[in-house]
């Protein structure tokens, strides 16, 4: 036999090889497909139900009556600390060097430890909405449960992800309507330091 004749037969074996495991995967994969059931899928707008829900809105006027309280009381601590620099700069020529520098090193302490409490009071700002708005995503997950288990749908899908679908599909009502009735309102928790 020549290597040519050896060749042909070998590639006549693979190609052989091929289309049976090919055939045997598409049979495969035709009977998964015919043991699946079909897709029934609904969408949400899961922004405009966060926008808004009542509970939703709840949460954002709370939010921002503690904010509201937290800039009034930073508002004192910056005069306090723009009459500290105004003083500090009259008084530059009247002190020695070292004293100057003593003084400005602990206004600088004092802006610093400021600048340290804004950034507290907004990260404890921020803790207290995201730990309200885990109240509001729980229950709409759960609505949205029943509703696919009442419905018949596979899969609800967030409408930002879906580049077409009909109106039919669109249950953002429904769960806006059931959210707000389940969860008129959200006590937020005061803002306060994490525990430790």
């Amino acid at each position: 036999m020549t290597t040519k004749n050896r060749f042909q037969s070998f590639a006549f074996v693979i190609a052989f090889a091929v289309v049976s495991v090919s055939t045997t995967l598409s049979n495969v994969t035709n009977a998964r497909a015919e043991a699946l059931a079909p897709a029934v899928i609904a969408f949400i707008d899961y922004q405009k139900i966060l926008r808004d829900a009542v509970a939703a809105k709840s949460i954002r006027q709370q939010i921002q009556a503690f904010r509201n309280n937290f800039q009034s009381e930073l508002a004192t601590s910056e005069q306090a600390l723009r009459n500290e620099e105004q003083e500090l700069k009259r008084q530059r020529a009247l002190l020695s060097a070292e004293v100057f520098d003593a003084k400005r090193r602990a206004f600088e302490d004092n802006v610093a430890r400021a600048q340290r409490t804004v950034q507290d009071r907004n990260r404890m700002l921020d803790r207290s909405y995201t730990q309200a708005m885990n109240q509001v995503s729980v229950m709409v997950r759960k609505i949205v449960a029943d509703m696919s288990g009442a419905l018949g749908f596979n899969y609800v899908v967030e409408r930002s992800q879906i580049m077409f679908a009909k109106r039919d599909f669109n249950i953002t009502a429904q769960v806006l309507e059931q959210l707000n009735a389940k969860l008129p309102t959200v006590q937020v928790s005061p803002p306060s330091p994490k525990a430790k």
